[in-house]
């Protein structure tokens, strides 16, 4: 159970519940049925922390909550609305009728502390806004005012070094949320395109096979466009047969660029439903005005062909483009439909920049991604190319981690659609740092407690020492990371009971990050699990935040951490001293 416990408390509880005894041996051993056990278990379980709350916010001498005391606490503390007396009596009645079947709550019109419990453990208790796990942003804007969640040589299910390329790269990508994947294009040595990585032994695979993996579950989890971006190494000849390769397995879902009519706004994800949008090198005019040949040692198309095929050209709807040291001119003189890479390592000099970038990428599409030095396929936080209104933030999505924590803490609302709507300022190309002189909302969040928090998978045999790292990313000036103490030997149900008072100067930008750790005195401290969300997306009231945990963060619908939060907006210009 990961807990110290007093053998005689468990046995007295144990012995409560028994409906028999029997001779073994020369001992009297007591039995239990399964109604029996499971009583046992949520006496055993019983959060004394939740049991205050409960009675803080009842009418009733006994501490129970009636219809009006869950009506209340539902409006008042968890800032539900439209609730009345009739559904908070539903609710009662519902949970009771649950645990009635184990004769645990059996009162007619009140929720005792077992069922206050499952209350907190239902929707009513979630810390995500009511409506946030399903699609409630305008989906009808233009492309480029959305966060996309984009996929960084999607092919590899390793390393760059020792990694393998294969078709379950896209599959995993796809499930995991990916709207941007990557095609890493070669000549074949049988005259079939194939995808690898550059520069490796890495085994390669069939372009077609990938293309027709990616058609079986492109739209399985969102109709909403998916977006291919194509690094093309190509000779002409297999060019032409790459293209001939998306026109037969991608056929008429391939979304192309009105003829003669420049787009003076990419269209919406709305009216890109069940469509592909190819990202590329073309062969145009228009390209050829825009688009800078010079490579950079770092661009992540170095060594891509020059020389395109018109077919396949005429595919691509967004073609890339390179910035030119004038960012004013680009945002005025780049078409709309056009397309640029940026480097991790060229994204901290966007702060040099006169002009803000965002306006840049108010209108235009925007791809950031990992710098060339990480073969082992680590990554970097999305959140500093996002404060830029950078769209697309290409990770290795086969390598867990902080940075992937916050990408996946990111998408998880919006109903996991992989659009997320950019917050209005960067819709209007304005630079968030303008902003951090103001406090906007001071957000108070406790740490309450802990619940079945699992061992380390390298110390099966040990308790944990587990404490929260309380983290907030978002614009420089809101970046802050807070801990709680660590409570000794106890994973079970450790208490913290510690408050912080968050300061926040551009929150709907910002995400908290929750990660529980385990301390270790002679080593480094070992993850337990984390929960990452958006500021704006977090209810308010009580929250029992189940974790992902592991190193495959794994969803737990057992280990969570108890918290509460509340908001306060606030305009408040900060004084430098």
């Amino acid at each position: 159970m990961n807990l110290t416990i007093s053998y005689d408390y468990a046995k007295a509880l144990f012995q409560n519940e028994s409906i028999d005894e029997y001779n073994y041996g020369s001992k009297l051993n007591a039995c239990i049925d399964v109604e029996g056990f499971v009583r046992f278990f949520f006496k055993l379980t019983y959060n004394f922390e939740e049991g205050k709350i409960m009675r803080q916010y009842s009418s009733q001498n006994d501490g129970n909550l009636s219809v009006n005391d869950l009506k209340n606490f539902l409006i008042n503390v968890q800032k539900f609305e439209n609730i009345d007396n009739n559904i908070a009596a539903s609710i009662i009645n519902e949970i009771t009728m649950k645990l009635g079947t184990y004769q645990i709550e059996k009162r007619t019109n009140l929720l005792g502390p077992f069922g206050f419990r499952t209350l907190l453990r239902s929707r009513l208790g979630n810390i995500m806004k009511y409506g946030h796990e399903n699609i409630f942003q305008n989906m009808d804007q233009p492309l480029s005012h959305y966060f996309i969640n984009s996929s960084h040589n999607t092919y590899l299910i390793g390393n760059q070094v020792k990694g393998e390329a294969t078709v379950e790269g896209y599959i995993n990508a796809i499930r995991k949320g990916a709207r941007l994947l990557e095609l890493d294009v070669f000549d074949g040595n049988d005259g079939e395109p194939c995808i690898r990585h550059r520069g490796t032994l890495i085994s390669s695979i069939y372009l077609k096979d990938a293309l027709m993996a990616i058609r079986n579950y492109a739209f399985k989890y969102t109709p909403f466009p998916l977006i291919l971006t194509i690094e093309n190494h190509c000779s002409l000849k297999q060019q032409r047969v790459m293209a001939k390769n998306f026109i037969k397995i991608l056929g008429n879902s391939i979304y192309l660029t009105p003829k003669n009519k420049p787009l003076i706004q990419l269209p919406s994800p709305n009216q890109l439903k069940y469509k592909y949008l190819l990202r590329g090198k073309v062969r145009s005019i228009t390209y050829k005005r825009y688009a800078n040949d010079k490579c950079d040692e770092d661009d992540e198309v170095a060594g891509s062909v020059l020389l395109i095929d018109p077919e396949l050209s005429r595919l691509i709807s967004l073609f890339q483009v390179k910035l030119s040291n004038n960012l004013h001119d680009d945002i005025e003189k780049h078409p709309a439909n056009c397309s640029v890479s940026i480097s991790e390592t060229k994204i901290g000099k966007l702060m040099e920049i006169s002009e803000s970038f965002a306006a840049y990428s108010a209108k235009h599409f925007v791809k950031s991604y990992p710098k060339g030095l990480r073969q082992n396929s680590s990554n970097f936080c999305p959140m500093q190319s996002w404060i830029y209104g950078i769209q697309s933030v290409s990770l290795n999505m086969q390598t867990n981690g902080k940075d992937m924590d916050v990408n996946s803490g990111l998408f998880r609302i919006n109903g996991n659609c992989g659009y997320i709507l950019k917050p209005s300022s960067l819709i209007k190309g304005l630079d968030l740092s303008r902003f951090a002189n103001t406090i906007k909302v001071i957000m108070n969040l406790s740490v309450i407690s802990g619940e079945y928090l699992p061992k380390p998978f390298s110390k099966e045999g040990e308790i944990i020492d587990p404490y929260v790292i309380v983290e907030i990313l978002g614009v420089p000036a809101d970046c802050n990371k807070f801990q709680t103490k660590i409570i000794n030997n106890n994973g079970f149900q450790p208490v913290w009971k510690e408050y912080f008072k968050i300061e926040l100067h551009c929150p709907e930008i910002a995400m908290l990050r929750l990660c529980v750790k385990d301390y270790d005195k002679v080593s480094m401290d070992d993850f337990i699990g984390e929960f990452s969300i958006p500021i704006n997306s977090i209810r308010q009231g009580y929250s029992l935040v189940n974790l992902f945990t592991g190193c495959d963060r794994i969803s737990n619908s057992l280990a969570a951490i108890f918290i509460h939060v509340d908001f306060i907006d606030t305009n408040v210009e900060r004084t430098h001293l």
